[in-house]
C-alpha cells in the first residue's frame, strides 16, 4: 500500500501522467441506452456528429459508446465541415479492430464508451467540425445515441445509408460523444 501511494505521489509530481495533458474539447454524453442503430455491415449506414472547439489544440482521442462484432473494422474520421454538415475533407482517420469497440450495456441504462485515439493529432483552431463513424466490409457495429432532441446545442449529427438519397441526413438527435485535445 505504502509503496503503491509513493509511486503514485512521484508520478503525479513529474507529471508523467498522459491524461493531465489533455483537455475536453467538446462532448455531449447524455446516452439513451434504449436506443440504438447499426454503423455499416448490410445497411451501410454511417453517422457524423458535428462539434465546435472553442481552443487551439491537437484533437488526441475522441471517445464513443460503440459495440462492434469482432471482425469488424470501424472507420473513424474527423472532418473540416461547409455549413455545419461534414464537408469530406479529411484531417485525420483512425482504422478500429472491432474486438477493442466492446461497449456493450453492462447493466440495465449503462452503455460505456471506448477510444479511438490518433496517433498523428491534428492540431485543429477553433472552429466546427465532425467525426465520422462507418465500418469497412460487410460486419458491423451499434451505436448508442444520446437522448431525442438537441442535447449538444454546438451542431448536430447525421446519417447516410445505402438507401438514403445522396448527402447527409439530419438525424433529430445528437449522439454520445467526448473530444479530447492537448493544448
Amino acid at each position: 500500500m505504502y509503496r503503491s501511494s509513493l509511486a503514485l505521489m512521484l508520478c503525479l509530481a513529474s507529471g508523467a501522467v498522459a491524461a493531465a495533458d489533455t483537455e475536453m474539447g467538446a462532448e455531449q454524453i447524455l446516452m439513451d441506452a434504449n436506443s440504438n442503430t447499426c454503423v455499416g455491415g448490410q445497411t451501410g449506414q454511417r453517422f457524423a456528429q458535428v462539434f465546435e472547439l472553442h481552443d487551439t489544440g491537437a484533437v488526441s482521442h475522441l471517445m464513443l459508446p460503440l459495440g462492434c462484432q469482432p471482425q469488424a473494422v470501424v472507420r473513424i474520421t474527423l472532418e473540416a465541415t461547409t455549413q455545419g454538415v461534414p464537408s469530406g475533407t479529411v484531417l485525420a482517420s483512425k482504422d478500429v479492430p472491432g474486438y477493442v469497440m466492446d461497449a456493450y450495456p453492462t447493466a440495465p441504462g449503462l452503455v460505456g464508451m471506448r477510444m479511438i485515439e490518433f496517433p498523428r493529432a491534428p492540431v485543429l483552431v477553433p472552429g466546427v467540425y465532425a467525426f465520422t463513424v462507418s465500418t469497412k466490409g460487410k460486419y458491423g457495429c451499434v451505436i448508442w445515441y444520446g437522448p431525442a432532441g438537441n442535447s449538444y446545442h454546438y451542431g448536430d449529427a447525421y446519417f447516410i445509408a445505402n438507401y438514403n438519397p445522396p448527402g447527409w441526413t439530419p438525424l433529430g438527435r445528437d449522439l454520445a460523444f467526448q473530444v479530447f485535445q492537448r493544448p
